[in-house]
């Protein structure tokens, strides 16, 4: 088994990224209130297409290609992809 130890990631710098303190509180905040219980486990549980819809927004109007993909039982993956992707390659 592979793992990461200071001396792999030894010379790996992160550029220092902002983050939105105001916009991540509020996505939380929305994020929570959302009814997202599986209906596998709970009968008339609403499932998760409200919360997918809720995430994949934000992730288009930032230019990401954002997809709700319905999985049946009202249970919704959220595929992106940044804007221009082509497969294979990650710019």
């Amino acid at each position: 088994m592979h793992g990461c130890s200071a001396s792999s990631l030894s010379g790996f710098r992160m550029d220092p990224m902002s983050i939105d303190r105001d916009f991540t509180l509020t996505t939380l905040r929305d994020l929570i209130r959302i009814d997202s219980r599986n209906p596998g486990l709970e009968v008339g549980a609403p499932g998760e297409w409200e919360i997918a819809r809720h995430v994949s927004s934000p992730l288009g109007e930032l230019g990401w290609e954002a997809e709700c993909r319905d999985l049946g039982n009202r249970r919704t993956n959220v595929v992106a992809r940044p804007g221009n992707w082509v497969p294979g390659i990650i710019k």
